[in-house]
């Protein structure tokens, strides 16, 4: 049986990076175990989305910026605050 050899980064960004909601991890960077802080941030799936609603219905352009499932989720560290892995929001994914 082969040992994986992958950097730990790696395997924590590979794992925030398919989650959008908050995980269980330990950080590579101070080593401690706990569940990730998720962040909302709006990226570029989220203008694309506002530019489609825009071309259609512009009234409603606006929501992509206030629904969390429309923004990319950014994982980090509660105990050292470094950033773990982002998940990116796709508007055909």
């Amino acid at each position: 049986m082969q040992q994986d050899t992958r950097p730990l980064l790696n395997q924590a960004g590979l794992l925030c990076n398919q989650s959008r909601m908050s995980i269980f991890i330990t950080c590579p960077n101070c080593k401690q175990q706990g569940t990730t802080k998720v962040e909302y941030k709006s990226g570029s799936g989220t203008w694309c989305c506002c530019f489609i609603l825009f071309i259609f219905i512009f009234l409603i352009c606006w929501i992509p910026f206030v629904n969390k499932k429309c923004q990319d989720a950014n994982h980090s560290c509660l105990n050292c605050g470094v950033l773990l892995g982002s998940c990116p929001y796709k508007v055909c994914g």
